[in-house]
């Protein structure tokens, strides 16, 4: 609710755009190496410039540490999700992905 009446909303659904959330777990390593290697990782993918594509560093627990990564890509291209993944995984081959939305 606090994002509803604090912050503006788009409804990129209508647009065309689609966007997806990926959090990856078991990651090893700083938010200051992992952040743009994730990001690094995602470059391969046609996404759209504007939002561009952004990480975030959520938690470090027993020196694993727990990211999301999210991007928006044209609703004219196949669904990019698991070709995300596959980039993810090769650039953090221990890593746990889920997918904690897409719309």
């Amino acid at each position: 609710n606090n994002i509803i009446f604090t912050e503006i909303v788009h409804n990129r659904t209508v647009s065309g755009i689609v966007h997806t959330a990926l959090t990856l777990a078991n990651v090893q390593g700083g938010p200051d190496t992992i952040i743009p290697q994730a990001l690094a990782a995602l470059t391969e993918l046609e996404l759209l410039p504007v939002p561009a594509p952004r990480a975030q560093f959520l938690s470090m627990k027993d020196g694993a540490a727990e990211v999301q990564v999210e991007f928006w890509y044209s609703r004219t291209y196949p669904d990019l999700t698991l070709r995300a993944i596959g980039l993810l995984r090769a650039a953090f081959p221990d890593a746990t992905i889920s997918t904690i939305k897409a719309a």
